[in-house]
């Protein structure tokens, strides 16, 4: 297989597209939903998605938006999940509206207070609990 192939559906890649920090490239399509890791490697650094921003004059180096991810998102995933009925209430709250409007993954779990986790742009939140 050339580095031109997406590993999932084998077809030629025209806009190259990585989403965690080890580089393997896939269609943005076939990869977008995936949310365990680089399928070949197992890498669980997300990139930061520069569509994430705000605002396009964001330095590299701004601290409130880390190149990489600092938590173990396995270890996350293995905490409380807030109910489902009731994760609209920290999702109303969480103030980055395009991590909302272009579908992230977002973890919403309860370990002692309430975090609101945005794994593709590697930002959390806390809350009282609300419900």
């Amino acid at each position: 297989m050339t580095n031109t192939e997406c590993s999932i559906c084998y077809e030629n890649i025209d806009e190259l597209y990585s989403k965690w920090t080890c580089n393997h490239n896939f269609h943005k399509n076939c990869i977008s939903q995936w949310h365990n890791g680089c399928p070949l490697c197992r890498c669980t650094l997300i990139k930061r998605l520069h569509n994430c921003s705000d605002s396009e004059s964001e330095s590299e180096s701004d601290p409130e938006y880390p190149q990489l991810n600092i938590l173990n998102i396995d270890q996350i995933n293995n905490l409380f999940d807030v109910p489902i009925n009731s994760r609209h209430l920290y999702l109303m709250r969480w103030k980055k509206r395009a991590c909302i409007e272009n579908n992230h993954h977002m973890l919403i779990k309860e370990p002692f207070c309430t975090m609101v986790i945005c794994v593709n742009c590697n930002l959390i939140k806390t809350f009282n609990r609300l419900h």
